[in-house]
């Protein structure tokens, strides 16, 4: 990687990774005690903890989605990415099919990586910002696609027709049928664009010697934390959720 190696990776993206890893801990300790412990918190499906969460989904896409250049063995990392979220999907559908995951962050985010390695090219030829504006335009009209409308985020402009719903197999680009279920969506509408935009940030900013010296600064120990994301994101849940028990039937 040219800019991510251990002696000259950025400190920057490594660092915001690790905050948004341990945002991610706390939203799901907080998950797991709601619908897995029946503890009672009111609060925690309001408006506060669903931007909380959409901060945090969108915080990892968008950074996937800059630091995609840094990259070489892009196939590959985005194969490993992938089959890694098929593997969550697999082992919550046998061992807690309530709280199943079908087409979560590390599928869509495996998805997104390699649909970008497809389409680079093209891509790289849309000068950046325009580029950034068309994608952020894409994204929050396709926002809502998900619950059935094409729109300005949460504001409805018009209604997609039910016959897009209808079969069980477009669950990846936001039209889900009614019998589908996951605890964790991401579909690729919006957020293909999404990942998109932090493409085309990276294109604006790359050339720039003041954005490059702050892709430098950063926290070390937060760093340490982002550079092993995925493999905490995998361990994560299994540890909360056996801490968890322990406490709850033990003490």
């Amino acid at each position: 990687m040219s800019k991510n190696t251990k002696q000259n990776r950025y400190l920057l993206p490594d660092t915001l990774r690790g905050f948004l890893v341990i945002e991610m801990i706390v939203y799901h300790l907080l998950f797991d005690l709601c619908y897995m412990f029946d503890v009672s918190m009111p609060w925690f499906h309001g408006t506060p903890m669903r931007l909380f969460q959409l901060s945090i989904l969108g915080g990892f896409v968008l950074l996937s989605g800059y630091c995609f250049s840094f990259g070489k063995k892009r196939f590959a990392r985005a194969m490993q990415i992938t089959v890694f979220g098929i593997i969550i999907t697999l082992v919550t559908m046998v061992f807690m099919p309530s709280q199943q995951i079908v087409f979560g962050v590390l599928t869509s985010i495996g998805v997104c990586m390699l649909l970008l390695t497809a389409l680079e090219k093209p891509l790289s030829k849309i000068p950046a910002v325009p580029g950034l504006l068309i994608f952020f335009i894409l994204a929050m009209l396709t926002y809502g696609v998900r619950l059935g409308y094409i729109g300005i985020f949460t504001h409805k402009l018009i209604d997609l027709p039910d016959v897009l719903y209808s079969t069980p197999f477009l669950f990846p680009f936001g039209l889900k049928n009614a019998n589908f279920r996951s605890s964790d969506y991401v579909p690729l509408l919006p957020w293909l664009f999404v990942y998109i935009c932090g493409f085309y940030v990276r294109k604006a900013t790359q050339n720039n010697a003041f954005c490059n010296r702050i892709l430098r600064i950063g926290n070390r120990p937060l760093a340490f934390v982002g550079r092993q994301s995925l493999w905490i994101y995998m361990a994560h849940q299994p540890i909360l959720y056996a801490v968890l028990w322990l406490i709850f039937h033990f003490i």
